[in-house]
């Protein structure tokens, strides 16, 4: 299948996946309609599987029945293969030969579309699987598939570069969920030491059973073979440098160009440029950078693309930190007008506790004084219980009203039983005062013959 071919292709399958009919798709692609048909008559079926599920073992042989079909047919417009044949035993011998080299270059042919439809429906079937889930090699079969398919050197260092990408992705999530898994994915070396390297962002554990292959170093592109733990670590089994041809990509800042350009530093990471590499752009010292690079046999980087990242223009940097100082400052305002509620609210809550405080102490103000009424109470009953008086005497006069002498104090409570007269004699109940006079509590007149 030539690039066009394979592009076209992939372009209409990406038109199943967003919704269209055959048909529909096949109109965008007139003149390769014929061809595209079969193919994507074959997909068509497998677009309607769920992630996780594998296709049913009757589709499968649906396809391939399709694709017998669509070979038999090539075959049969090719015509038989007996135009200009030499003569002779050289004719014969080609007569002879013609039909089997037709029929093996139709049985790959038949193979290799079938392994494209094969990788296709594994991509669609198992795309969000993980390390560790049952579809997971059919996954890395159909990247396999699709790298083995892509006959142009750039766009499969692209293609290598990405898988190595989703990797790495891979196990950040399998890390995320704390599942225990073996990975193996490809990074370049950013720090090391004894216990801990990281790898393109990724940091390893390491421990006296991690083998070390190749002596490894800081930028050197490795392959790692490690198992995720439950805590969300990751434990290395064994880094080694990745073997020829592995590609990787990344983004840095040019650190350093040699005087002959051959020789690039990309965020510590020393690498070979050719005269192949592409440059795209006019990448200097400083500049962020976007690196595709493949190892070579010696284990050097080899840069097959590198491509400069455009800087913000200083128009939107500016407009850009205009609004992160307005986010702060809007910020900061928040938090001032936090603290001032915040101070506010202690000071209403000072003033609530300094007023219950107030409270508090007014109402003990206030039982003390009642105590001390109560006390002031007690001790005047006492005292009146002390000069509390009784006696029985005859009336000497009524104005004052006296009796046997003394002078008998009479209030709106003095009882007075009898209208006493002088010469009576009276029973008198009260209290002595200071004066000598006595306070009645009640004056009764008392029978002379009792």
């Amino acid at each position: 299948m030539s690039d066009k071919m394979e592009h076209l292709f992939a372009e209409a399958v990406s038109r199943l996946q967003q919704g269209e009919d055959i048909e529909a798709t096949l109109a965008h692609y007139p003149e390769h309609a014929s061809a595209l048909r079969p193919l994507l008559q074959a997909v068509a079926p497998l677009e309607r599987y769920q992630p996780g599920q594998a296709p049913a073992p009757g589709a499968m042989a649906a396809q391939r029945q399709r694709f017998l079909t669509h070979a038999a047919h090539l075959k049969a417009i090719s015509g038989p293969l007996t135009a200009n044949q030499p003569a002779g035993l050289l004719g014969l011998v080609a007569s002879w030969l013609s039909p089997l080299l037709a029929r093996v270059a139709l049985t790959a042919a038949t193979v290799v579309l079938l392994t494209l439809l094969l990788s296709v429906g594994a991509v669609l079937a198992s795309a969000g699987s993980l390390p560790g889930e049952p579809l997971y090699p059919l996954k890395r079969f159909g990247e396999q598939v699709r790298i083995v398919l892509t006959f142009n050197p750039s766009s499969r260092a692209e293609l290598e570069a990405t898988f190595a990408r989703a990797r790495l992705e891979e196990i950040r999530i399998l890390l995320a969920r704390g599942l225990l898994v073996s990975v193996q994915f490809e990074g370049i070396v950013e720090s090391s030491d004894e216990e801990l390297w990281v790898v393109s962002g990724l940091t390893l554990a390491i421990n006296e059973s991690t083998v070390f292959q190749g002596a490894p170093r800081v930028g050197d592109l490795v392959r790692v073979q490690a198992v995720t733990q439950e805590e969300g670590t990751l434990l290395a089994r064994s880094i080694r440098r990745a073997p020829s041809g592995v590609t990787i990509s990344f983004q840095g800042v040019v650190d350093r160009i040699s005087s002959d350009g051959s020789l690039w530093t990309v965020s510590s990471i020393e690498l070979r440029v050719g005269s192949a590499t592409e440059v795209v752009g006019t990448p200097t010292l400083g500049d962020s950078v976007e690196v595709l690079a493949q190892v070579n046999g010696d284990g050097s980087l080899l840069v097959l693309r590198i491509e400069m990242i455009p800087s913000e223009p200083a128009a939107d940097r500016d407009r850009d930190e205009e609004c992160e100082r307005e986010e702060d400052d809007d910020e900061d305002r928040e938090h001032e007008d936090d603290d001032e509620r915040e101070n506010e609210d202690d000071d209403e809550e000072r003033e609530h506790e300094e007023d219950e405080e107030r409270e508090d102490e007014d109402h003990e103000d206030r039982e003390h004084e009642e105590d001390d009424g109560c006390k002031d109470e007690e001790e005047k009953e006492e005292e009146r219980e002390q000069d509390k008086v009784e006696f029985t005497g005859t009336v000497d006069s009524l104005d004052p009203f006296r009796v046997n002498g003394t002078i008998v104090v009479l209030d709106d409570a003095t009882e007075i039983e009898d209208n006493p007269r002088v010469g009576d004699t009276v029973e008198v109940k009260g209290w002595r005062q200071e004066d000598g006079s006595v306070l009645a509590k009640s004056i009764k007149v008392k029978d002379e013959d009792a």
